[in-house]
């Protein structure tokens, strides 16, 4: 077990670096992705919590309360 972070080896790179027109790619599409799924994933979010603010029987178990939870911690994360 690593106790130290100095401890640690030593990573040694071998060969060419990537190209910067892959990674501004992938980066590119990556962001894309983020900016598409967080206000979805908000926008489901509030539609679960307006559910249950009304009083919907089958959206007022504890699992549905955990649920949302845990996507709220999800978001806060991002």
């Amino acid at each position: 077990m690593v106790t130290d972070l100095y401890s640690l080896p030593v990573v040694v790179q071998i060969g060419e670096p990537l190209d910067e027109t892959l990674e501004k790619v992938v980066e590119t599409i990556q962001f894309s992705i983020f900016c598409f799924t967080l206000p979805f994933y908000t926008f489901v979010i509030y539609l679960l919590l307006d559910a249950q603010s009304r009083g919907i029987e089958e959206l007022s178990t504890p699992f549905f309360k955990l649920c949302v939870t845990t996507a709220i911690v999800d978001i806060c994360e991002f």
